[in-house]
């Protein structure tokens, strides 16, 4: 077989440089790329060309003035095995749902790599003592907690050899290795989108429990306030109202809210309680994305699928595992990893469930009401 001109001395090149790099402890000094070309009589494009291989496979490196050097060669990826500790309802993690998209999301990433992935629940308001033992029972190689809202067992990860990461955490202050949501973002979505469209009487289903605090729900409902102000508008408290514990709640608050308050143009909830906020709509005369506008929160698999397809804002869970995954393999790796929160950016969605009010939607009084 015919051998491709400067092939051979390419190899003679390359195994010279391998040699040196592993023999020579790291950090010693290579000859310069003017040296290497005299002394193997190839040009600079070779010489560049092994020294990327030896660059990719971790085995030296360039110092921009100094020169090349070598290097304790970095190993491969090491995430294998991961357990995700989801602090809810197992049905969270089914298909479809937020949490089971992040899931398939995590689990696509891992399955590239021929790794494997546990996940398991706790309740929401599981005991500290409860959550640890446990992680201690999972053993696990690296570890993603769900919706932890137990600032002792954040603070008693760091001591774990095991590395972690908490997916949207609900902690009165930034724990390490954290991926939120930039709710003020998203809030911002909701609030430019509608008053935009020429919105003034906007409501908003809530899911801030009085008895519970969790993160993304409590903080999105003061900046509503806020993001209402900015825009020049004072938000109507008995237009902020919790949308209940279940689906069947939100169903009764949706038909409530705008039977209480018929001149409401616009609504923001929840993309799993649209579908009873449409029901309750047309159950009172009253037509998405004509005459009332509703826009959803997550962009969750069917909200493209209602009729008409919900406006809404998305979370990239793709986006999300992506950081997770890439958090873990640095930290297993041991390196020097910034342990300050990283924030997803969430993106508008605009489809048919919202458009401008009509004048008669605001002066809308449904059959029945006084």
């Amino acid at each position: 077989m015919a051998t491709a001109p400067g092939t051979f001395k390419y190899d003679q090149l390359k195994l010279s440089l391998l040699d040196k790099a592993s023999i020579l402890p790291a950090g010693s000094r290579l000859p310069s790329v003017v040296q290497l070309m005299n002394k193997f009589s190839v040009s600079r494009s070779t010489i560049t060309r092994a020294l990327n291989e030896l660059k990719r496979e971790g085995l030296i490196e360039t110092r921009i003035g100094a020169g090349i050097f070598t290097r304790s060669p970095q190993p491969a990826l090491k995430l294998q095995r991961l357990d995700i500790l989801l602090f809810g309802e197992s049905k969270w993690l089914e298909q479809h749902t937020y949490h089971g998209d992040i899931l398939a999301h995590l689990v696509g990433r891992l399955g590239v790599r021929d790794g494997w992935l546990r996940a398991t629940t706790l309740p929401l308001r599981a005991k500290t003592d409860e959550i640890l033992s446990h992680i201690d029972q999972l053993k696990p190689e690296a570890l993603v907690l769900i919706n932890l809202n137990d600032a002792t067992v954040a603070a008693t990860l760091a001591t774990k050899p095991a590395p972690s990461v908490l997916l949207l955490p609900s902690l009165p202050a930034n724990a390490p290795h954290s991926i939120l949501v930039d709710n003020r973002v998203m809030v911002r979505h909701w609030v430019k989108h509608l008053t935009e469209l020429g919105h003034r009487h906007i409501a908003y289903l809530h899911n801030a429990r009085d008895d519970f605090y969790i993160r993304d729900h409590h903080q999105r409902v003061r900046f509503f306030y806020e993001e209402m102000s900015r825009a020049g508008l004072l938000a109507n408290p008995d237009l902020v109202r919790f949308s209940g514990h279940n689906l069947k709640d939100a169903a009764l608050s949706s038909r409530q809210l705008l039977s209480d308050h018929p001149q409401t143009t616009a609504i923001i909830c929840a993309d799993n309680a649209a579908a009873w906020v449409y029901q309750a709509a047309r159950g009172l005369g009253r037509s998405v994305g004509d005459d009332l506008s509703v826009i959803g929160t997550d962009d969750i698999y069917w909200a493209a699928r209602m009729d008409p397809p919900l406006t809404t804002v998305r979370i990239d869970r793709g986006e999300l595992a992506e950081w997770t995954i890439s958090r873990l393999d640095a930290l297993l790796r041991g390196e020097a990893v910034d342990p300050m929160p990283q924030y997803l950016l969430p993106k508008l969605v605009v489809r048919a469930s919202t458009g401008k009010p009509h004048q008669s939607a605001q002066n809308h009084t449904p059959s029945g009401h006084p």
